[in-house]
């Protein structure tokens, strides 16, 4: 707008003083405004979402799909073991969320999401990676094949990356070329072990 205008003063000062200034005038009244016109509620609910107290406190939210089969499925909260620092917080059954108790009974299809500890003693364990190129010995393999293979590999595959998505595998779950293996170790294991595994 002012291209060419001799101005004897910084525009962009004197807008961030504007800014300033606003802001000042807006913070310090607004609240005594609001309260003045009978704007807030003392009794209101300020809901807060499971990541506010993932962030907050020490604990952790995980989900959990039971599957055809699962061993929970048609069970009712009290008949499972006793699940020790593990509590199933909320059932999501179709468009239905459940705040479940000792009677709600599991159904297949059911996303249960759990809270827990997180895990701290991270000390005893090393994570690694491997990537799954073409022509690899895992590739096409199941876990469950992996694991019951004489000399099998002293790791646990935890997590597969695959793409975009971010798979946590079972024995069935088969490996595809490109994955990118997380795999986990004890400290105690050596390293010749070690470099065995990333052969692997």
């Amino acid at each position: 707008v002012l291209s060419g205008v001799e101005t004897t003063y910084n525009l962009y000062n004197l807008v961030f003083c504007i800014v300033l200034l606003s802001m000042l005038i807006q913070g310090t009244l607004l609240p005594r405004v609001a309260g003045g016109l009978s704007m807030i509620d003392e009794q209101g609910d300020i809901s807060k979402t499971f990541t506010d107290y993932q962030e907050e406190r020490d604990i952790s939210f995980i989900k959990i799909h039971l599957e055809p089969g699962h061993p929970w499925r048609g069970r009712a909260l009290r008949e499972l073991m006793p699940l020790k620092d593990l509590l199933i917080v909320m059932v999501v059954r179709g468009e239905d969320t459940i705040v479940p108790n000792g009677d709600t009974r599991l159904e297949e299809g059911d996303l249960l999401v759990l809270a827990a500890y997180p895990f701290e003693e991270r000390e005893n364990l090393r994570l690694s990676e491997l990537t799954v190129e073409r022509g690899h010995r895992l590739a096409g393999r199941t876990l469950a094949d992996i694991a019951s293979a004489p000399n099998s590999p002293k790791y646990l595959i935890v997590l597969i990356q695959r793409g975009q998505e971010t798979v946590i595998p079972t024995g069935s779950t088969v490996i595809l070329p490109g994955d990118v293996l997380i795999l986990a170790q004890s400290e105690g294991v050596k390293p010749r072990a070690q470099a065995g595994a990333a052969e692997e």
